[in-house]
This record gives structure tokens, C-alpha cells and sequence, in this order.
């Protein structure tokens, strides 16, 4: 159980919420504002989809965390995967 209660793992019910937020930081207008963007990088609007980041959370060791505001809507995310034993 995690300490913070606004931090939670997320379930494949969250991946358009996440995968919406991963597509804003990184392609599109709003991405420009930061320095994740990768608008000069790759074409097209899209880093990634909902079918990819549900394969990435049903990897064995793979973990995807989520952080939502008092609104509920997930601001933050982060995929944790252990790749040694």
C-alpha cells in the first residue's frame, strides 16, 4: 500500500486517461511549452496508444503508477520495470 493516497497503481481503466497525458507532454502544441517535447523528433500527434501501454502494464515486472488531482484526473505517471532479479 502506498503512503500517499493520491498515488496508486493504475489499472487498464486508466489507459486513456494516461496515454492522453503521455501524447500532450510529449507531441502537439501543448507539448512545446516544455522540454519533454518530441514534436521536431517524430511525426505525427501520437508517442503512443492505448493497446502499447496495456501491453507494457501487463508485463510481469512492470509496474504503472498514477497520480491524481482532487479532481480525480490522472496529472502524472511513471512505469516502473525491474529488469534483474
Amino acid at each position: 500500500m502506498l503512503a500517499n493516497p493520491q498515488i496508486s497503481i493504475a489499472t487498464v481503466a486508466d489507459a486513456a486517461s494516461i496515454v492522453a497525458l503521455l501524447n500532450s507532454a510529449y507531441h502537439g502544441e501543448s507539448s512545446k511549452q516544455g522540454w519533454t517535447t518530441e514534436t521536431h523528433l517524430i511525426a505525427g500527434n501520437l508517442r503512443t496508444d492505448e493497446n502499447d501501454l496495456q501491453n507494457i502494464m501487463a508485463q510481469p515486472n512492470s509496474v504503472v503508477l498514477k497520480y491524481i488531482n482532487e479532481q480525480d484526473e490522472v496529472i502524472a505517471s511513471i512505469n516502473l520495470y525491474k529488469f534483474y532479479n
